[in-house]
């Protein structure tokens, strides 16, 4: 319109062109309702990266999603490594956090890793949450179940 506008000697009108960005929608696994915002934010983050073909972003995002599941489990450690070490999930889950974090640091520094490679460690983060969150949850609504009859020897 602006360039009709100038074209045709009016000048440049007086109200800004406006326009409207269009991205396409992402298909989103599930995830644990339990699942803290922050870690399920920094998790959208990373699936939206790799469907966009970005492995430095996406790997930044697997690497904070990482950081934050330490964070969330209150793990002291100052060493990350170590600290990932020290998380509630299961022994083949924590080598693959591990390998996660390293996929964050190598994208940073500019070291190429195939978006395949990275879509992989985005499906296994996915189990591993859903592995580990589901079974809380299972957990506490078990707990509540056996509380919520006051069985004498619930509180025992």
């Amino acid at each position: 319109m602006a360039g009709a506008a100038i074209m045709s000697g009016h000048g440049v009108p007086h109200h800004p062109m406006e326009f409207i960005a269009f991205t396409e929608p992402v298909q989103e696994v599930e995830l644990p309702k339990s699942l803290p915002s922050k870690i399920a934010a920094s998790y959208r983050e990373a699936e939206y990266a790799v469907s966009k073909n970005k492995p430095i972003s996406a790997g930044a995002a697997l690497r904070n999603t990482v950081r934050l599941l330490v964070e969330a489990n209150k793990i002291t450690e100052t060493n990350f490594k170590e600290a990932i070490k020290k998380l509630p999930f299961a022994n083949e889950y924590i080598d693959a956090l591990v390998n996660m974090k390293i996929i964050g640091d190598d994208t940073l520094h500019f070291e190429e890793y195939e978006i395949a490679e990275i879509r992989t460690a985005t499906e296994i983060l996915q189990l591993a949450l859903a592995d580990y969150y589901s079974k809380m949850q299972r957990l506490a609504d078990l707990h509540k179940a056996v509380s919520a009859k006051g069985s004498k020897k619930a509180k025992n």
